[in-house]
């Protein structure tokens, strides 16, 4: 009788689980408000109707010792209340993996977080400031603890909520070039392009200056905004030079066919000047504001050709002023120049430059305290990349011009980066090709490969859909912008599955660092598993420590070293299970969807309706560090 009361009570669970959301519907909703459900009256949102999903319908088969539910599963044992399905990353659209490719990740003894600090790798991209007023609660129920935005967007609001959230924000500021060439005319072939006196460097680093200043002394450290706000004490510490300067918005010179010149080495010289004056700006009215450098668009690797036209500039010629680039002007040329004709820059750069005895205040690589870039790999899986796609490769490079320039030690953040999911699975435009299901498993494993190749933080694109691309975070019919003011605001933001499980990476990992790796294919090359180690915060001891399982590209057996009776192991969405280790391992059925192994706790065996006393045996010893329980 009391095995058929527990059936009942599960089948029950399971059915509530099914039916239920991550919040439920407003059944009265505010003046102006719209959740895109207005109609509903209160009642139960079908989730088809949109393309979202629900947390707890959502689950893993994972394997251990003691098999249970054999004639539904086969062995598995099922977690959550509905089964997740395997993704097959081998598809048309898909790279592989290979261990080549892993081959190229970085050493994990070099693997180091110099920039990071005590500031976890975990951040969002919120285009404009007032998109992160909207989302605020909702990112910081996620665990969202840095965020990119906009200067443009900046306001007193916005401020106010990166203060009450005291989250750590970097602002992006740059400045177009366009309105400061005389011609209209951008087409690479254009005579127009070299010629000097159609270029105001003059008046471009200028309006650098004063508006770089004008923002910082309001919203940097020991700005105006504090001499009246009087709540937690939050300044902007960081700050990007430029969006994407590589793309069309720096310089926006095309081919002759209307393609962007992403490659054309003006823009290097017009950024290298930006980056330059904006640093010295920076430093001179908020020495400890940190100066993020590059933001270049890294798609197919297009950032490393930037960052090395910019790095390696120094005094060599930048802006040529022949077909042939037989005569041109210097870097050096162009500072002194604007230096000695414009006060406002000279009260940044004093010192004027000489192109020897100031070199490295002048120098490009000199000339940022952080390098960022924007490795986007449309559709793969981050681990799954090879030749000019493949991140870590890339990376690796970027690293060793660093390293011959001497700032081997200098921090790499990924301030944008994303998947693009289909406009059937709820995104806005007609564009995109990944389930929702996809971008969650991609996005766990991009903060995994952001922490196995010592990138500091990672910024992803974007909290809603936007430019075209439908790279949001949440539903985009989860609501609409209101007017400005308190109607600003989103009604009943529907959270994309990615945000489930970046939560339960942010939970199970608030603050990780990477201990060990073991990263293998088989012989075949059918499949490769990810095993890795990790302190989920500064100062963990050894039984608190984190193991990932992981088989980007197909479904995968794998076998895991355990020196406990059980692991606790914890699915993508968050769901739970106890498996039990067999002969000192745990093997678990292992896919693109990340699985976390922990050694479970006193409470974890009584949640889970085992008794430690009777199973466990002498790891009970030392498993509890103190804590009683009456059983």
């Amino acid at each position: 009788m009391k095995k058929i009361l527990i059936a009942l009570v599960a089948i029950l669970l399971i059915a509530s689980m099914l039916f239920s959301c991550k919040k439920d519907p407003d059944p009265t909703p505010g003046p102006g408000s719209q959740d895109g459900n207005e109609d509903n009256g209160g009642s139960t949102v079908d989730s088809t109707e949109n393309g979202t999903y629900m947390k707890d319908a959502v689950g893993i088969y994972v394997y251990g010792a003691n098999r249970v539910f054999t004639e539904d599963t086969n062995g598995a044992i099922r977690i959550g209340a509905d089964i997740l399905p395997q993704v097959d990353f081998n598809g048309s659209s898909k790279a592989a993996l290979s261990q080549s490719i892993l081959n190229s990740m970085a050493a994990i003894d070099s693997v180091y977080v110099a920039g990071r600090s005590d500031v976890p790798v975990y951040g969002m991209y919120a285009g404009a400031a007032h998109e992160y007023v909207n989302f605020a609660p909702d990112l910081a129920s996620v665990g969202i603890v840095n965020l990119r935005t906009n200067r443009g967007g900046m306001s007193d609001e916005s401020m106010r909520a990166i203060c009450e959230n005291n989250i750590s924000v970097m602002i992006t500021s740059g400045l177009g070039f366009t309105s400061y060439f005389a011609g209209s005319d951008l087409k690479n072939s254009n005579s127009a392009l070299l010629i000097y006196d159609n270029y105001n460097f003059t008046g471009y680093l200028e309006k650098v200056v004063e508006q770089t200043t004008e923002f910082l002394r309001k919203y940097g450290p020991n700005g105006s905004f504090f001499e009246t706000y009087t709540g937690n004490y939050n300044p902007i510490r960081y700050l990007e030079v430029c969006n994407e300067p590589n793309f069309q918005y720096i310089f926006p010179i095309k081919r002759e066919n209307g393609a962007d010149d992403a490659n054309n080495y003006l823009k290097s010289c017009v950024y290298a000047l930006l980056q330059i004056v904006t640093y010295h700006t920076v430093k001179t009215v908020c020495p400890d504001v940190q100066v993020v450098g590059m933001g270049a668009g890294g798609a197919g690797n297009l950032d490393l050709q930037f960052i090395e036209d910019v790095l390696k500039m120094d005094n060599s010629t930048c802006l040529q002023m022949s077909a042939s680039k037989s005569t041109g002007v210097t870097l050096y040329d162009i500072l002194n120049s604007v230096i000695a004709e414009s006060e406002t820059v000279r009260s940044v750069m004093p010192e004027g430059i000489d192109g020897v005895t100031n070199k490295m205040d002048i120098d490009t690589v000199h000339t940022m305290d952080i390098l960022s870039t924007h490795p986007y790999n449309e559709g793969v899986s981050p681990f799954g990349q090879d030749g000019y796609q493949c991140i870590s490769k890339n990376l690796f490079s970027i690293r060793s011009l660093l390293a011959e320039k001497g700032v081997d030690y200098l921090p790499i953040w990924f301030t944008e980066c994303g998947w693009n999911i289909s406009h059937e699975e709820g995104g806005k435009y007609e564009v995109g090709h990944c389930t929702q299901l996809e971008q969650a498993e991609m996005e766990v494993q991009y903060y995994l490969y952001a922490l196995r190749n010592g990138v500091d933080r990672i910024m992803y694109m974007s909290t809603n859909d936007t430019d075209n691309c439908n790279y949001g975070q949440f539903q985009a019919n989860s609501g609409e912008l209101g007017v400005a003011g308190s109607t600003n605001k989103w009604v009943d933001a529907d959270w994309r599955l990615c945000l489930y499980a970046i939560q339960t990476m942010v939970n199970k990992l608030p603050n990780p660092e990477i201990l060990a790796a073991s990263e293998k294919c088989s012989s075949d090359g059918s499949s490769c598993t990810l095993i890795y180690t990790f302190s989920p915060y500064i100062g963990a001891s050894e039984r608190d420590y984190v193991t990932t399982v992981l088989s980007p590209m197909k479904a995968a057996e794998v076998e895991v070293a355990w020196d406990y009776d059980y692991a606790l192991v914890t699915d993508l969405f968050g769901a739970t299970q106890m498996v039990p280790a067999k002969e000192g391992k745990v093997t678990l059925n292992a896919g693109p969807a990340i699985l976390y192994l922990e050694v479970p706790t006193m409470q974890d065996y009584i949640d889970h309706g085992i008794n430690p006393t009777a199973e466990t045996g002498a790891s009970l010893e030392t498993a509890w560090l103190g804590e009683k329980f009456e059983l």
